[in-house]
C-alpha cells in the first residue's frame, strides 16, 4: 500500500491529475470472526476482495489496512468520482453474499471515508491520515455513510457525512 501511495503522489505531481483514497471499515466483520471463527474470516476477506475486484477499474488499487479495514487507491480520480465509487462499493455490499456455515445470514456494509490529493493533504501519509480521519467520523455518525476530508487540514463538515439510499 505505502509503495502503491507513493507511485500514485509521484505520478500526480508529474501530470497534475488527482488521485484519492477512501479508507473503507468493514461493518459486521468483528461478528464474522466472533461467531465463526478468524479462518471463515480470511475466507469472507478473500471472497470480497475478489467480488470487488472484479467490479472496479483495472487502474485502482484495494489493500486490506489491518483487522476490518480496507484501503481503495484509485487513480486520476477527483472528488466527484471517487463519491461515485464509494456509493458503488457501499451498494455493491449491499449485493454481496457469503455462504457462511449453516446457511447463517450476515448483515455486512462498508463505512468510507474519502480524501483526495492535492485537495487534502500534500503528500501520501497526510492523505492517508485525512481519508483514515473521515472514515473516523463517519463511523461515528451510522453504519454504510461516507464522509469526506476538508481541504488540507484533514478536517471535516458535519454536512459531509453522506448517506447512500
Amino acid at each position: 500500500l505505502d509503495e502503491r501511495l507513493q507511485d500514485e503522489w509521484r505520478l500526480a505531481d508529474q501530470t497534475g491529475a488527482p488521485f484519492s483514497v477512501v479508507m473503507m471499515d468493514l461493518d459486521g466483520f468483528k461478528a464474522v470472526n466472533d461467531t465463526f471463527g478468524h479462518n471463515i474470516g480470511d475466507e469472507l476477506l478473500y471472497s470480497l476482495f475478489n467480488f470487488l475486484a472484479q467490479r472496479m477499474r483495472t487502474s485502482d488499487f484495494l489493500a486490506r489496512y489491518g483487522g476490518d479495514e480496507l484501503t481503495l487507491v484509485m487513480r486520476n480520480t477527483d472528488i466527484n468520482a471517487a463519491q461515485l465509487a464509494t456509493k458503488k462499493v457501499i451498494d455493491l455490499m449491499r449485493e454481496y453474499r457469503f455462504n457462511f456455515p449453516g446457511d447463517r445470514r450476515m448483515d455486512l456494509g462498508i463505512t468510507a471515508g474519502i480524501a483526495v490529493y492535492p485537495s487534502h493533504a500534500s503528500n501520501p501519509i497526510d492523505l492517508l491520515r485525512a481519508a483514515d480521519s473521515a472514515l473516523y467520523h463517519a463511523k461515528k455518525y451510522n453504519r454504510g455513510y461516507y464522509a469526506i476530508a476538508k481541504a488540507t487540514t484533514g478536517r471535516l463538515a458535519p454536512i459531509q457525512v453522506k448517506d447512500i439510499p
